[in-house]
């Protein structure tokens, strides 16, 4: 999951660890003013527990900041995902945190105390820790209660995720089959004819026709119809339920009766099964039992997440977030009206271009591009500075036929993100789509230019894994010799 690292130490230690981003909340424009002019101390609240303010844009700022270090520009898009998916792991958090104290899980003393002074000693000295606790206001009493917290949430999750397998779990996870199908698709209102030609189809395979032949003349699926319907091998959890289960309950050779799906009739042949015996099972079984465990675990742990999430009391009160929630169910009509509400109370937020980004999106899917034009122009006065919401002015003026004044937009977003791929490939195409050969070959050059920096990066860093397993290597040859020694 996106946020999974950051949220394996949430509170405590993103508080001291990462105080460079906690002391400069100005960065990327997150302080926020509080009270009517801006988003309130409180972003939510689960049972009656509070995710405030400060906590979410600690863990916002420190991600974006991670992005920039490794030279990722985070889109409009991105953003407003991002802010969401920060909520929802502060739920989590927050939700694991409270089952745990439920049923009295609790970390030992001596777990605490190695990872207090891990802490510790990423500090010069204990004074400078101490006196970074002060900076923040907090007392190292307050501070080992927070890593508590933490440790319960940690050590808790771990607890959820150990979950024992089955020798059927493991053997499951090597077999493989190899099957073809023939797809009728069913089309909404023309189901029952779909159904009739697909039972004509099964009948003559039934009657000995050739099944490859029959899948070339009358499959619907243009990705295996001209290979005789041939998906290849694949394991469970790699197609649709209704039709993996279907396919590993057939024999080899065999063929099923009509399996339906949300693609619509398949008629399935296995012509072949990888089956979980011999050296290689015998070689990969230690190596799968892990990979099922770990699978489990994470559905074990997601489950409790999302039981945990039904029975809560989830109160939302960034509106922001709210009207985000509602584009992305499809409620058009209430997001418009929430983030139209969201932009008069917000009105001294840095938040501001992104709310009026997100009411844009939500006139372009409601089909209303003068409304999408007016607030992407809003955007961007607000916030010049993002190549994203340059871009997507500029798209949005190139398809309502203004491209005179689309051209100037592509090119500040150029300006703005100058070695940003998607930014320029963007570009690219759109200069060709235009027929403007010559700033299509200058993006082109400086693709070529983004595509070679990226290759000497990639080629630096493997350099250096190699380097450093090299001299692990050589420390742990010269341990062994100074332990033989001994």
């Amino acid at each position: 999951m996106l946020l999974y690292r950051m949220r394996k130490s949430m509170k405590a230690i993103i508080i001291v660890v990462c105080v460079a981003f906690v002391a400069t909340l100005l960065y990327t424009g997150f302080g926020i003013p509080q009270g009517p002019a801006g988003p309130p101390s409180v972003v939510a609240k689960v049972n009656g527990q509070k995710i405030t303010r400060e906590e979410f844009n600690n863990m916002l700022t420190n991600y974006l900041r991670q992005q920039e270090q490794n030279g990722v520009n985070v889109s409009a898009d991105q953003r407003l995902k991002l802010e969401n998916d920060v909520l929802d792991s502060l739920i989590e958090y927050n939700l694991i945190v409270q089952e745990a104290k439920r049923q009295h899980f609790k970390v030992s003393r001596a777990e605490l105390d190695k990872q207090y002074n891990k802490i510790v000693k990423q500090f010069p000295d204990k004074d400078a820790f101490r006196q970074q606790l002060k900076q923040m206001g907090l007392s190292e009493r307050k501070f080992r209660a927070l890593l508590e917290e933490d440790q319960v949430y940690t050590k808790f999750g771990e607890k959820v995720r150990k979950v024992k397998v089955s020798a059927k779990d493991i053997a499951d996870a090597y077999t493989q089959v190899r099957a073809r199908h023939i797809l009728i698709k069913a089309e909404a209102g023309k189901e029952k004819a779909a159904e009739a030609d697909a039972k004509a189809v099964l009948a003559k395979v039934k009657a000995g026709e050739d099944f490859a032949a029959l899948a070339k003349k009358y499959s619907q699926d243009p990705g295996t119809k001209d290979k005789g319907g041939d998906l290849g091998f694949f394991g469970q959890g790699q197609m649709v339920p209704e039709f993996e289960k279907a396919a590993f309950a057939l024999k080899k050779n065999e063929v099923s009766n009509l399996v339906k799906s949300d693609y619509g009739y398949h008629i399935i042949q296995v012509v072949d099964r990888k089956e979980a015996k011999g050296k290689d099972f015998a070689k990969q079984k230690a190596d799968l039992e892990k990979q099922v465990k770990e699978k489990k675990g994470q559905e074990a742990y997601q489950q409790l997440v999302s039981d945990l999430k039904a029975k809560a009391k989830l109160e939302i009160k960034d509106q922001s977030i709210e009207a985000y929630r509602l584009w992305q169910s499809g409620k058009l009509k209430e997001a418009i009206a929430k983030y139209q509400e969201t932009i008069k109370e917000y009105a001294a937020s840095s938040q501001l271009p992104y709310l009026h980004y997100g009411l844009a999106q939500v006139y372009k899917q409601n089909k209303q591009p003068a409304k999408e034009l007016e607030h992407l122009k809003e955007a961007v006065k607000y916030n010049a500075g993002d190549a994203s919401l340059e871009l997507s002015l500029a798209t949005a003026l190139k398809e309502q036929k203004k491209e005179k004044e689309a051209l100037t937009h592509f090119a500040k977003a150029g300006e703005i993100w100058p070695r940003d791929w998607q930014t320029h490939m963007t570009l690219y195409n759109t200069y060709q789509q235009l027929k403007l050969a010559d700033k299509a070959k200058a993006e082109e050059k400086v693709l070529m230019s983004i595509q070679q920096e990226y290759m000497e990066r990639q080629k630096a860093a493997q350099e250096a894994t190699e380097k450093a397993k090299t001299e692990e290597k050589a420390k742990e040859k010269t341990q062994k010799s100074e332990t033989k020694k001994k």
